[in-house]
């Protein structure tokens, strides 16, 4: 399982731009792992919107 973001070359160098202006370290932006037996879970904490971003591990 891999995700993915789909977005323009332009966009792409904009945004690796700002993460290195702003020290911003993608890992920092995860904010909760999850099992992938607990993807539903998963899921509903990204529904839910109170975070950032969700990790689905295999470990």
């Amino acid at each position: 399982m891999h995700g993915s973001w789909v977005s323009s070359t332009w966009r792409t160098a904009e945004l690796l731009d700002r993460l290195a202006r702003w020290d911003l370290h993608p890992a920092a932006v995860v904010t909760d792992r999850f099992p992938v037996a607990e993807a539903g879970a998963a899921y509903a904490t990204a529904d839910a919107g109170a975070g950032g971003k969700i990790a689905v591990t295999w470990d």
